[in-house]
């Protein structure tokens, strides 16, 4: 049958081995797992937005 072709790769994560029981701790690494802190200097930010043409 052409769904068991695969079968031997189809589970690829194992079950979790433990159980979360600092919740705000772990939401709190959820968030700051997707930010991104960009320094930009004063020279390059006179030149970061476009010159208003008054057009859309």
């Amino acid at each position: 049958m052409p769904f068991k072709h695969h079968a031997s790769r189809r589970h690829k994560f194992a079950n979790s081995k433990h159980r979360v029981t600092n919740w705000p701790e772990y939401t709190e690494s959820l968030r700051r797992r997707g930010d991104v802190t960009i320094w930009v200097d004063e020279s390059v930010a006179h030149y970061w937005g476009v010159a208003r043409t008054g057009k859309r």
